[in-house]
């Protein structure tokens, strides 16, 4: 497949949003080298689902279009415009009666930062892209209607703890920025309406490694897979 846009003019990776605004989008996508992507999953136990999965490759960049390879400078620019990406997680799923589990653990190796940092740096001030990031969370919830032997629907009450951090690790002298270290807890509810069809509101706490206090959102949706 090909990868996230790194640099279309500008940088699209830093260290606040990460890869996030590098996803690219149906016909605007474009591709100057190759990822690839895989993943194996375990059902050996009845009611568990477990999966190993891994990302690998380059981001991609438009200076490398229309480029003459004999010009050592001109691609001397273009890798300095590409950061290597190496991702790998774990994830799992569990689910016996009314009772809901599921959590990952992800952690994102990136190369080259240094190189592109100085080289998308804007005002004389360089990017802030760091070079290791994790990510985990863990979920528990009941469906209070499993209780009903006759309910078709499902009604799940659920809290989940998670963390990220893009700046776990940082080179080139580039401190860690502790604002990008952050707790998550949400408590809600999951409304199964039918298959594929779901309700979905919660209310989320959220705190910077930087603060002492937590800020509130509320989140509401309705989701349809087909």
């Amino acid at each position: 497949m090909n990868g996230f846009n790194g640099y279309d003019g500008e940088a699209q990776l830093d260290g606040r949003n990460a890869l996030r605004n590098g996803r690219q989008k149906g016909a605007e996508s474009y591709i100057s080298t190759p990822n690839i992507t895989g993943k194996i999953e375990y059902y050996g136990v009845r009611g568990l689902n477990a999966g190993l999965s891994g990302y690998f490759g380059k981001t991609q960049s438009r200076l490398y279009h229309g480029i003459d390879k004999d010009d050592d400078a001109a691609m001397a620019r273009a890798d300095s415009s590409v950061t290597g990406i190496a991702m790998a997680g774990f994830d799992a799923r569990y689910q016996k009666g009314g009772l809901r589990m599921r959590g990952q653990f992800y952690y994102t190796a990136i190369s080259n930062t240094d190189q592109y940092n100085v080289f998308t740096a804007t005002d004389d001030v360089n990017n802030d892209l760091g070079s290791g990031m994790t990510g985990y969370y863990i979920e528990a919830g009941y469906d209070v209607l499993n209780l009903n032997a006759t309910a078709k629907s499902e009604l799940i009450v659920f809290t989940r703890y998670e963390n990220y951090n893009t700046h776990f690790k940082t080179t080139g002298g580039l401190p860690k920025n502790k604002e990008y270290d952050n707790q998550i807890l949400t408590g809600g509810l999951t409304f199964k309406l039918a298959r594929g069809a779901v309700v979905k509101a919660d209310i989320q706490f959220i705190r910077p490694a930087t603060s002492d206090e937590f800020a509130k959102t509320f989140n509401a949706g309705f989701g349809v897979m087909f």
